[in-house]
């Protein structure tokens, strides 16, 4: 960050650099606070600072807070350095999937508005909005979940585009780190969906408009064989945001300039080797369980399938699908904080009563299935570091009575990070390894657990 002729970077700890140049550097940059992973931006004639405190696996898990602060300037000689009081804008609790650390602060050139991005590996990468005059989070703003299965996010605009980079693979370990920074982009800071790209009356900059101006987002996401739909808006506008987001769903456009945007999109996000050990292990072991047929929405990843699959795909299909499965006849609905109960109802009567798909719906299931015991061993073309990785199939769902007694198990094995035993024995105590994970994914629905 430049301020008046000197460069300055801040980094884990609190302390920073200095440089009259960009290129030689020196100790003597100060940001109190202490935390992690912090991020400055100028806005006006003063700087706004934004670090993470705790979480990451350390200290507290993933309880875990986001603090920003403002200073008139960044040289510690001058007589305007001094920090204001830190307000914290983003949290999480350690147990919901986000990780709320590595902050990256965005002010949108094209509206003045301030965007803050954080996460990392454990769950999803969020979005929240502050206020550019304050730093504090904008009432009512909640985060948005835009990104996984990367960490320390920044974001970007150019040319009408917003970038959203994130490190991926793994630190840390010398030459055996694979660490690589991976880039996506929308024309919505919030990201954007096939369906929410336009309808037969709005176009997509008519709706991001109308979003921006009920401060609202509205996302939709593939789950098994249906669609998870949320919609958010400040609650004085939530009724009409939830209507006029409804006639979009209900009559989306399905551009083809649109379709082959995000077709290539995801074309690219593939174009990468999976020699990874972690990804190699992975694939191994889900070919190993694997119970489906290629085709089955059920089956696992596999890249080259997926590339074939994404290459052979029409904007027809996506029509057509739409036309035969899209309704409202199996879903379930819930609408939680200050609404009006009668406007809404009314609402869901004209929009969705009739709304049902002409094809008949049937939820996919699973099945409990015994397997051998196995070891298994795959090299990997990165073989500089190794990944184990170990899995127990088990006969119990998210109801069943034996449920929170895993749960618990879990958490005590490795699911609570450093803190738990896999965490004090591998790394803390003999220091064998860098990362670790233990987890349980039980079935909403069947008796099917897997740890």
């Amino acid at each position: 960050m430049e301020c008046n002729g000197k460069y300055y970077t801040f980094g884990t700890g609190g302390g920073g650099l200095i440089s009259e140049d960009g290129w030689n550097w020196k100790s003597g940059a100060v940001r109190p606070g202490g935390g992690a992973a912090p991020d400055a931006i100028k806005i006006g004639d003063r700087y706004l600072i934004a670090y993470g405190n705790s979480g990451g696996g350390l200290n507290g898990g993933h309880n875990a807070h986001i603090f920003t602060m403002w200073n008139k300037s960044l040289d510690p000689q001058s007589p305007d350095f001094k920090f204001t009081e830190p307000v914290e804008v983003a949290s999480s609790d350690g147990y919901e999937d986000n990780d709320a650390i590595d902050p990256g602060l965005l002010l949108d050139p094209t509206s003045g508005r301030l965007w803050m991005s954080y996460g990392t590996y454990f769950g999803n990468i969020r979005i929240v909005e502050l206020d550019p005059k304050t730093g504090d989070r904008i009432a009512g703003n909640k985060p948005v979940d835009i990104a996984i299965d990367c960490e320390a996010t920044d974001l970007i605009y150019r040319d009408g585009w917003y970038y959203l980079l994130g490190t991926h693979g793994t630190c840390c370990d010398g030459v055996n780190s694979t660490y690589n920074i991976v880039v996506g982009r929308s024309k919505n800071i919030l990201g954007s969906y096939l369906l929410l790209r336009g309808s037969d009356q709005q176009s997509l900059q008519q709706i991001i408009d109308h979003s921006i101006a009920a401060d609202g987002q509205a996302t939709v996401v593939s789950q098994d064989n249906g669609l998870e739909i949320q919609i958010r808006a400040n609650k004085q506008h939530f009724t009409e945001y939830f209507n006029y987001i409804l006639s979009i769903l209900q009559h989306p456009s399905f551009e083809q300039s649109q379709f082959d945007l995000i077709k290539s999109q995801s074309l690219a996000s593939l174009n990468r080797p999976y020699t990874e050990p972690e990804t190699v292990a992975g694939l191994t072991m889900s070919r190993i369980v694997e119970q489906y047929t290629a085709g089955d929405l059920r089956f696992h990843f596999e890249p080259e399938q997926v590339k074939q699959q994404l290459q052979s795909a029409t904007q027809a299909q996506v029509e057509q699908l739409y036309r035969q499965f899209m309704g409202f006849n199996h879903a379930q609905l819930s609408v939680t904080g200050d609404f009006d109960v009668a406007q809404i109802r009314q609402v869901m009567n004209q929009k969705l009563a009739t709304w049902s798909s002409s094809a008949p719906y049937q939820r996919l299931s699973s099945k409990y299935q015994v397997y051998p015991a196995q070891q298994v061993h795959v090299q990997a073309e990165q073989r500089e570091f190794g990944h184990y990785q170990g899995l127990l199939l088990l006969p119990v769902g998210m109801d069943d009575a034996d449920a929170p007694a895993l749960q618990v198990l879990s958490y005590i094995l490795g699911d609570s990070q450093l803190s738990s035993r896999l965490g004090q024995e591998l790394r803390e105590k003999n220091h064998l390894v860098y990362g670790f994970s233990s987890g349980l994914d039980l079935d909403l629905h069947d008796s099917v657990g897997v740890s």
